[in-house]
């Protein structure tokens, strides 16, 4: 299934707002519907994990504001499941570059590109759209990906019998705790279809910081090389 819509997370906060704004236009631009999901915010771990499924075992002592992110993402699996579609998940920080005109397989989590300080250090219309996607170990972080319903059912379930075992980012994308990796197996457009625009966070204390440690050859040979390796201020 091609994608057939994006889902845009985004809080009640001014640097949020602002954020999603951007991440619509670049829908809006593409011609790609998009939709602004008030993302929970406020609740401790338990609470937050609550709006998803009553009773959900909280195995992890993550952060509030964690929780409350990664429970956001697990609302928007059940909508995608519930409406049987393929979809696009953005966090506010995203920005599409071009429409995703690919099938997507299920049982499979697609990111769409790498989180970036430059946006315009990355010639994506030089790049060109995404023509393949292929597998990957890790990702730097859930600010852009595709999935079918069949994948978001899998993820609820995977979720509903194990617990919430750690944060999105870490269970699903950066993979860092194995022993409570997601089983469904991950790939990365290319040419990437997106980026995660690194600024100030609405969560921490300084902004993302690009956690690749490898980058596709399309997208090395179309950037500022200096600034995908240079740390945040």
């Amino acid at each position: 299934m091609k994608p057939e819509k994006a889902y845009i997370i985004v809080i009640n906060d001014e640097l949020s707002i602002e954020y999603a704004a951007h991440a619509v236009k670049s829908c809006n631009d593409l011609g790609i519907e998009s939709q602004i999901i008030m993302g929970l915010q406020g609740l401790d771990r338990v609470q937050a994990w609550s709006h998803v499924k009553d009773n959900i075992i909280v195995r992890s002592a993550m952060d509030d504001k964690a929780a409350c992110a990664s429970a956001s993402h697990a609302i928007i699996w059940q909508m995608i499941a519930d409406n049987e579609e393929c979809a696009i998940v953005l966090e506010h920080d995203a920005l599409m570059l071009h429409k995703l005109d690919i099938d997507i397989p299920d049982n499979r989590l697609v990111a769409l590109g790498y989180k970036y300080r430059n946006p315009e250090g990355y010639d994506h219309r030089r790049a060109g759209p995404t023509t393949r996607l292929l597998p990957i170990g890790m990702h730097g972080g859930a600010h852009a990906y595709a999935l079918t319903h069949i994948t978001a059912r899998i993820l609820l379930k995977e979720l509903y019998e194990e617990g919430v075992c750690e944060a999105v980012d870490n269970r699903y994308f950066l993979r860092n705790f194995p022993e409570v990796v997601t089983k469904v197996p991950m790939s990365i457009c290319d040419p990437i279809s997106a980026i995660g625009w690194i600024r100030e966070s609405t969560i921490w204390d300084a902004g993302a910081e690009q956690q690749n440690l490898t980058f596709l050859r399309s997208f090395i040979v179309n950037s500022d090389f200096k600034s995908l390796f240079h740390k945040t201020e």
